[in-house]
């Protein structure tokens, strides 16, 4: 499913990057794009951060991008 319409990527995208090591939204944002723009996916990516992103080192510091 396409997480992010404005860079068009996809839920799978963001678990690739996170799978991969990505453990802050600011990575992934830099990684593909997603959230850069007007930003309503950033809600969805850091809920993916936080579930699957735990077991693989997740940067509670970046909670505050999360926030927003």
């Amino acid at each position: 499913m396409i997480l992010c319409q404005c860079s068009g990527v996809t839920d799978a995208t963001i678990q690739k990057l996170i799978n991969e090591g990505a453990t802050t939204l600011r990575t992934i944002v830099k990684s593909c794009g997603a959230g850069r723009r007007c930003a309503p996916c950033r809600a969805e990516i850091c809920s993916m951060l936080c579930r699957d992103g735990a077991s693989s080192g997740y940067d509670a510091s970046d909670s505050a991008a999360c926030a927003q």
